[in-house]
């Protein structure tokens, strides 16, 4: 790999940026979610909804591994999100000990919000860039999803549950 000055890129320097770059971006994503008007909504949830939105009918454990944090957190973190009507839990249809979550209609409204307020201060911060660079941005993260697309391992370990 080389990069625009014609030097070679190992994987590792490539990796090196990206973590780099995630940890940065993640701690402004972390401070706008701190601050969004919304009561008690930590990142922790702002990610749990995400989640949510993108995989609905997932499973607690494959919350808590998205997540990083574990069941017994998660569980009550879900909790909070039940009882304020954002999250809904629901018996599986193939198997009625496997509880799957969606988010509410007032869930999905209030993710949609609180991520729309992040674009909105990321947008302030990428109108830095000139648009040759922004349309780089956007070429890496098209890019990088399918490889991080959370969703094949809940899919690979949804697929496993069934075979049980």
């Amino acid at each position: 790999m080389m990069n625009a000055g014609g030097r070679s890129i190992s994987l590792e320097e490539c990796a090196q940026e990206v973590v780099d770059g995630v940890l940065l971006l993640m701690h402004s994503v972390y401070v706008e979610v701190k601050n969004l008007p919304t009561p008690d909504l930590s990142m922790s949830q702002f990610r749990a909804l995400a989640f949510l939105k993108l995989l609905p009918g997932v499973s607690l454990s494959e919350v808590a591994a998205h997540i990083g944090i574990t069941l017994a957190s998660t569980s009550k973190m879900i909790d909070g999100l039940v009882a304020r009507n954002l999250v809904m839990r629901r018996n599986s249809s193939t198997d009625r000990r496997y509880i799957t979550l969606t988010l509410t209609e007032q869930g999905q409204s209030l993710f949609e919000s609180a991520r729309h307020r992040v674009e909105i201060h990321l947008a302030g911060k990428l109108k830095a860039l000139p648009e040759a660079e922004r349309a780089t941005v956007m070429e890496a993260m098209q890019a990088l999803r399918p490889i991080f697309m959370p969703g094949q391992e809940a899919i690979a370990a949804r697929a496993q549950d069934a075979q049980r």
